[in-house]
C-alpha cells in the first residue's frame, strides 16, 4: 500500500530487532534492544534499555515524512516507569506473557497457575524433521512446523476462565480483553515455519516464519501482503550487563509538554487569524462612518467587538486590547510568548512588549 503516508512506498517494509534480554522471573526483565524500521526511503532507529522496572528509549534516527517533524526528539533518552498500576492500556499478552501491572496483582500460586497454562499450551505442531545444521557453533536439529490453531484456541479458552476467576476477587481483571487471535489466524494464508533446536540444550537458535494476508479494506487498502520473520538467538543463560543512561527525561512529562506546545501553537494561530480579519472589518467600518472611531466597540457582522470576543475566548483569562481614533486604530493580543499586533497602517507583527500608542511600531 502506498496511501498510508503520502510519498512513502509501503511495498517493502523491513523491521529489525537486535539485543539481549534477561528474564529473572515474569515480573523482572532487563536488557537492551536496538530496533530499526525501514519503509521505502524512510528509516527510523530506536534504542531501548530496560532495567529496574524502567524502560529507556532513545530515537537515534528520526524518520522524515510530511506529517510531522520529530527530529527534535533525536538522541534524547526518555524514561517510562513500568509499574504504573493506573496504566490498564497494556493488557495480558495471551501467548507468551502479560503486562507487569497485571502480574503485580497475582499471588505466587496464581502466577504459578498462569505459567503452567502457557507451559502446557500447544502453539505449534511439528510436521517433520528437516535435517541438521550448525548455528553459531551449536549443533541443531531443523524442524518444519505449523501453528496449532486448535491448541491456541484451547489456551485462550483456559486463559479466559482463569481471568474470570481472578475477576471475582479483583475487578481489575474484568477489564482485560483478550485479543481476537483466532480471527487473525483465520486471515493468514500459506503459513510456513522452520525452527532450529539445539541437540543438547533443546533451546531455539533460529526461527523462520512466512505467511500472507489480505489488506484491511476498512482502511481503503486492497490486495495482499507477505510477511517474513527471521530470528537468530544465541548466548542462552548468559547474564546481561545493562547500564542506565546517564541522563533521561520523563516520557510522560515530554508528552504533556508536547501536547501543551501543540495547544499553544493552535491558540496563537487562532489569535493571529482573528486579528487579521479585524483589518477588513475596520475598513468596512470606515467606509460606513468616515472614521475609525467606535470600531473597537462596534457590533454586527463586521464589528470589532465580534473579533475581540472570539480572541478573548481563545486566550482567557487574558484579554486583547483594541484602541481607535478618527484616523487610526490598533489591536494587539498576548500570545504564548510576547504579543501579536495589527493596525490601520497595515502592520501585522510580533511584539515583545505591548504597544503604547495608536500603532504597532
Amino acid at each position: 500500500p502506498t496511501s498510508l503516508i503520502p510519498g512513502v512506498d509501503f511495498s517493502n517494509v523491513v523491521f529489525q530487532m537486535k539485543g539481549a534480554i534477561e528474564t529473572i522471573d515474569l515480573l523482572k526483565d532487563k536488557g537492551n534492544v536496538d530496533i530499526s524500521f525501514n519503509v521505502g526511503n524512510m528509516e527510523a532507529l530506536v534504542k531501548t534499555i530496560i532495567v529496574d522496572d524502567v524502560l529507556y528509549v532513545m530515537l537515534e534516527k528520526a524518520p522524515t515524512f510530511g506529517l510531522a517533524d520529530i527530529s527534535q526528539y533525536q538522541n534524547r533518552w526518555f524514561s517510562l516507569k513500568l509499574d504504573n498500576e493506573q496504566d490498564t492500556s497494556i493488557n495480558m499478552v495471551p501467548l507468551v506473557g502479560s503486562s507487569k501491572s497485571a502480574l503485580d496483582k497475582l499471588t505466587e500460586e496464581e502466577i504459578a497457575e498462569f505459567e503452567n497454562l502457557a507451559m502446557n499450551a500447544s502453539f505449534k505442531r511439528i510436521l517433520k524433521k528437516n535435517g541438521a545444521e550448525e548455528i553459531g557453533g551449536v549443533n541443531t536439529s531443523r524442524y518444519l512446523f505449523e501453528l496449532d490453531r486448535e491448541g491456541i484456541s484451547d489456551y485462550l479458552g483456559k486463559l479466559k476462565i482463569f481471568l474470570e476467576k481472578l475477576a471475582n476477587r479483583d475487578s481489575y481483571f474484568a477489564t482485560i480483553d483478550l485479543p481476537t487471535v483466532n480471527e487473525g489466524l483465520d486471515k493468514m494464508k500459506n503459513p510456513q515455519g522452520e525452527m532450529w533446536i539445539g541437540k543438547k540444550d533443546k533451546l531455539p537458535y533460529k526461527l523462520e516464519i512466512s505467511f500472507s494476508s489480505d489488506m484491511d479494506e476498512t482502511l481503503g487498502l486492497k490486495g495482499t501482503y507477505d510477511v517474513n520473520v527471521f530470528m537468530l538467538m544465541s548466548d542462552w543463560n548468559v547474564p546481561v550487563v545493562v547500564e542506565k543512561p546517564e541522563n533521561s527525561e520523563d516520557f510522560q512529562s515530554m508528552i504533556n509538554s508536547s501536547l501543551e506546545e501543540t495547544r499553544s501553537k493552535g491558540r496563537d494561530a487562532g489569535v493571529k487569524a482573528n486579528l487579521s480579519s479585524m483589518r477588513a472589518s475596520a475598513e468596512l467600518h470606515y467606509d460606513d462612518n468616515g472614521q475609525y472611531k467606535g470600531f473597537c466597540k462596534s457590533s454586527g457582522s463586521y464589528g470589532g467587538m465580534q473579533q475581540l470576543t472570539a480572541i478573548n475566548e481563545i486566550i482567557k483569562p487574558a484579554s486583547a486590547v483594541c484602541k481607535d481614533s478618527m484616523n487610526s486604530w490598533v489591536t494587539y493580543s498576548p500570545l504564548t510568548s510576547g504579543y501579536w499586533c495589527v493596525d490601520s497602517k497595515g502592520a501585522s507583527m510580533a511584539k515583545t512588549k505591548a504597544p503604547i500608542g495608536m500603532s504597532c511600531n
